[in-house]
């Protein structure tokens, strides 16, 4: 998390201190990516009136490419907030592990990894005995 203070000379003479939260989204597709848009909104809502947000968002389809991968392991790798959204129906694609794998253990700050899944529960029959 990036703190900045600086002091606002015209007539008042206090301190403001904002704080920047580096929020990055990786996405399986549109109805992942809108999934995870409405969280980190929600996100903003309650948090916002203290912190500012930067946000950087991947579609999987991009970390296909190893440049744009390179990047947003980069990206992930200074986040304070790594949101991962998913249909959870199918293990991730290899190049989406490979992200992960580029990225996780590197930030050398806190940071909050998020996955979110929208699959539909699964009914499980409970049995007695």
């Amino acid at each position: 998390m990036q703190t900045t203070v600086f002091s606002e000379r015209e007539g008042n003479q206090e301190l403001r201190i904002t704080c920047n939260i580096n929020v990055v989204i990786a996405f399986e597709d549109a109805a992942a990516g809108k999934h995870a848009e409405a969280f980190y909104e929600h996100l903003k809502e309650r948090l916002g009136a203290e912190f500012e947000f930067t946000r950087y968002q991947w579609s999987f389809a991009l970390l296909q490419d190893p440049d744009v991968r390179d990047a947003a392991a980069h990206d992930a790798a200074v986040a304070d907030i790594v949101i991962v959204t998913t249909h959870g129906d199918a293990e991730l694609p290899d190049y989406v592990d490979n992200w992960f794998q580029a990225w996780v253990g590197r930030n050398a700050g806190p940071m909050a990894l998020v996955a979110l899944f929208d699959r539909l529960p699964v009914n499980v029959e409970t049995r007695e005995e």
